[in-house]
């Protein structure tokens, strides 16, 4: 997990490090089992009431949408989209390949072994989830993916006031 105060955007699904995160707010993402710690949500805490949440969405997607011109641009570092997941098998033990049995394989692959209830971090790259261990620092990562998820992370905010992933998606133009 990525943790410095400096950055905005975090992606962890590890919980227990959330009170070690000063004045952040934490969205659980109904899409997916990530977390995300945004601190332009700080904008969204300042409203009294449900008037006050309207009235300061259009500054919070306008913080989330700068996030996604970075990610769109390139301009974020490996370091910072790191994804924690907590593992449920072993490598090989997964019957449909998602992201944590690609990072399983590449680290078994590697010699190491992560066991069920263990943590698995990696990055989105295009070509395939990098355990963040076997960086190179030389991987480009999958924006379209990254974009994917802040978009879902605003949906889950907004979607009581019908903005959806797609329309988000659309409004970034990127």
């Amino acid at each position: 997990m990525v943790t410095n105060a400096e950055d905005d955007i975090w992606f962890c699904e590890d919980t227990d490090h959330a009170p070690s995160i000063p004045r952040q707010t934490i969205i659980t993402l109904q899409t997916s089992s990530f977390v995300t710690w945004w601190k332009g949500l700080d904008i969204l805490a300042k409203a009294d009431g449900a008037e006050d949440f309207k009235a300061l969405m259009p500054s919070a997607l306008e913080a989330l949408a700068k996030r996604a011109r970075e990610v769109a641009g390139g301009r974020v570092a490996l370091d910072r989209l790191i994804i924690a997941k907590r593992v449920s098998r072993e490598a090989g033990g997964y019957r449909q390949r998602n992201d944590q049995a690609d990072a399983l394989g590449r680290l078994k692959r590697a010699g190491c072994a992560v066991h069920p209830g263990e943590m698995v971090r990696f990055v989105l790259t295009t070509g395939g989830a990098v355990p963040a261990e076997l960086l190179s620092g030389d991987e480009t990562y999958d924006a379209e993916r990254y974009l994917d998820l802040l978009a879902r992370a605003g949906e889950s905010l907004f979607c009581f006031a019908g903005i959806g992933r797609d329309e988000i998606l659309a409004k970034w133009k990127v």
